[in-house]
């Protein structure tokens, strides 16, 4: 993720472009339109929420695993393990349901039930 992301969302800042909306974001004129330079971030796949859903998630992820029944058992890698893949299906689910929350909605209810 982007630093320039990061800060954008963190600070909840809104940019003005001061030009036409299609200002060059290259490396040498990256920080002349901040409107500009967020819109391509988010024009090439990065998420806004994923700022906060990365830091969240991750300790929601750990605090789960570890109430579960044989998990302080488990080797510090095998932990660690479990709880990276958890976390990262638990992402992949919530970006799919960002894109299309209908079929995520289906498919929810199908694995839980």
């Amino acid at each position: 993720m982007s630093v320039s992301l990061q800060r954008t969302v963190q600070k909840n800042a809104k940019y003005v472009c001061l030009a036409s909306k299609n200002c060059p974001v290259d490396k040498r004129r990256r920080n002349r339109c901040q409107y500009c330079r967020f819109q391509k971030c988010l024009s090439v796949g990065m998420v806004k929420e994923g700022t906060k859903l990365l830091t969240i998630s991750m300790e929601t992820t750990r605090c789960w695993a570890e109430r579960l029944p044989g998990f302080s058992e488990l080797q510090r890698d095998d932990q660690s393990l479990l709880i990276d893949s958890a976390f990262l299906e638990l992402f992949v689910l919530r970006l799919a349901h960002r894109i299309a929350p209908g079929y995520c909605s289906v498919l929810v209810r199908h694995v839980a039930g």
